[in-house]
């Protein structure tokens, strides 16, 4: 789930993949919503592009994305892309 959690905030936040492992490296809410814990190994960018590709291959990111949007739109969750300062 880590992973998946992470893809989910890339495609938030719109990041890089070396970006987006810095940050679960040194952003607390990152952490937590990844389910971290503090000081606890954080995954590199390349498992994070490994697995995105293995999800891509077996055409499983789009279907998972658009379950992730419709369990949010069902619960009028709004979602707007951010920006990782």
């Amino acid at each position: 789930m880590i992973l998946f959690r992470s893809l989910l905030l890339d495609v938030w936040y719109q990041l890089s993949d070396v970006l987006l492992a810095q940050c679960l490296y040194c952003d607390l809410l990152f952490r937590k919503f990844c389910r971290l814990e503090l000081g606890g190994d954080v995954p590199e960018a390349s498992a994070i592009v490994r697995f995105r590709a293995r999800l891509v291959e077996y055409e499983l990111w789009g279907h998972l994305l658009g379950e992730i949007n419709r369990q949010l739109e069902a619960k009028n969750i709004e979602h707007k892309t951010k920006t990782h300062v």
